[in-house]
Parts: C-alpha cells; sequence; structure tokens
C-alpha cells in the first residue's frame, strides 16, 4: 500500500512542473511589447484628430466638388500636435442601388518626410446619408 503514495507524490510533482512551465509559456507569449505600449497615445490621438474631423465639418465638406487636398491638408494641421505627423486617405462612395461607386480620393502626408518604424492608425466611417454618400478616413499618425 505505501508505493501508491510515492507514485502519487511523482505524478504531483510532475502536473505541478507542467502547469508553472505553461503558466511561464503564456506569460511570455501573451505580454505586450514596448512598441504596443508606446502606440496607444498614438492610436488615441489619431480616433481623436478623426472625431473632431467629423464633428467640425469636414468630412461633409469633402462631399462638395469644391473640397481639396490643400482643404483638409489645413484642417488637419489645426488638431494635430506640433511634435507628431500624419498622413490620410480619405475615399468617398455614392451609393446607386444596389452598388457603391468611388466618387473621390484624398491621399497625403502633413509633413512629407522619413517614417518611423512606430507609428498607429484609425479608421472612421462617415456618411451624409440624405446624398447617398458615403466615405473612410484612414489616418496614421507618428512622432517625429
Amino acid at each position: 500500500m505505501k508505493r501508491g503514495y510515492v507514485f502519487t507524490l511523482d505524478g504531483v510533482v510532475a502536473v505541478s512542473i507542467a502547469i508553472l512551465a505553461m503558466m511561464a509559456l503564456i506569460f511570455i507569449l501573451g505580454s505586450p511589447s514596448y512598441e504596443t505600449y508606446f502606440q496607444i497615445p498614438l492610436h488615441r490621438t489619431a480616433q481623436e484628430i478623426l472625431t473632431v474631423l467629423d464633428k467640425n465639418g469636414t468630412f461633409k465638406k469633402s462631399f462638395g466638388p469644391g473640397f481639396t487636398n490643400s482643404a483638409l491638408n489645413d484642417s488637419i494641421k489645426e488638431i494635430l500636435p506640433p511634435n507628431m505627423n500624419a498622413r490620410i486617405n480619405l475615399t468617398i462612395y455614392t451609393f446607386n442601388d444596389p452598388t457603391f461607386t468611388l466618387t473621390n480620393t484624398f491621399a497625403f502626408t502633413v509633413y512629407p518626410g522619413s517614417e518611423p518604424e512606430i507609428k498607429a492608425s484609425a479608421r472612421r466611417i462617415f456618411a451624409y446619408a440624405n446624398a447617398s454618400k458615403y466615405g473612410l478616413a484612414v489616418l496614421e499618425v507618428w512622432y517625429r
């Protein structure tokens, strides 16, 4: 009868070691890198810029015929923090039942130059449903 205790103790130790190894592996693989933490404020800034551009009517103006890259660039420069740079891609679609038609595209970098490895992006969909026009804005931001 006493031999059963030795095998049970041996099994408990083996299972404990296996569980500790699994926990260590999950911890190492699951922990975010330094770059991920560095991107959080960049992502939030990109989201906030897109929200402001939507709320101040810039995106709605982009549906009009006279809207240009320079108008969008000026709007972004007013909001963009001085230590950041940005690239925006704004795509406008018109809905003609049952399909969407690409109407216009605006894409540029606010302050052209070299791009760093660490940057973050945000997306925002906006609409002017009365005119059946829809848009997608993708903004990348990084520190300059």
